[in-house]
């Protein structure tokens, strides 16, 4: 019967500088010198392939504090123009990427925000003013959860009625 080993690779693929992937044991240089070297092999490799993957590991494996940012844009600015449009193609679709995440959650969260409004103004119109604790409860309610108390407002009979509604929460 034979074993099945799973081996770890000890040292980096080639070209590439030697470190671990942990915080522990590198310096400031160390880290943008390594995720520069990782971006140029990674254009090599992803000339005709989609990059999202690889932005993905970057930002989780590779992400710099601001220091080190800047001495990556400082590497950068010492390579050849054609390497340099490479790596902003693939930085500029993270960036690209998460601008988008943040409007489309910023939409999401502004839409909540005038539903949760609108709901407010209706239940105080109809029952005069909320206990705080009521008011508090409605603040943090999702839209699934603010559409179903707005479409059963006009069947309560009052208060008491819409605390019933309204989902408990720790």
């Amino acid at each position: 019967m034979t074993s099945s080993r799973v081996t770890t690779r000890t040292s980096p693929p080639p070209g590439l500088p030697k470190f671990s992937f942990g915080r522990r044991g590198f310096s400031l240089k160390d880290r943008d010198v390594y995720k520069l070297a990782v971006v140029e092999k990674a254009i090599l490799i992803t000339r005709d392939h989609h990059t999202n993957s690889i932005g993905g590991f970057f930002e989780t494996y590779l992400k710099l504090n601001r220091q080190e940012e800047e001495e990556f844009y400082r590497e950068l600015g010492k390579m050849d123009q054609k390497e340099v449009e490479g790596i902003m193609q693939i930085t500029t679709s993270w960036h690209e990427k998460g601008r988008a995440e943040g409007i489309a959650q910023g939409i999401a969260q502004g839409i909540t925000a005038g539903q949760v409004n609108l709901l407010l103004k209706m239940i105080k119109k109809r029952f005069g003013e909320l206990p705080a604790e009521v008011e508090a409860k409605i603040r943090v309610l999702n839209s699934e959860e603010i559409e179903k108390i707005g479409e059963a407002l006009f069947d309560l009979a009052g208060i008491d009625d819409l605390k019933k509604l309204l989902p408990a929460r720790n």
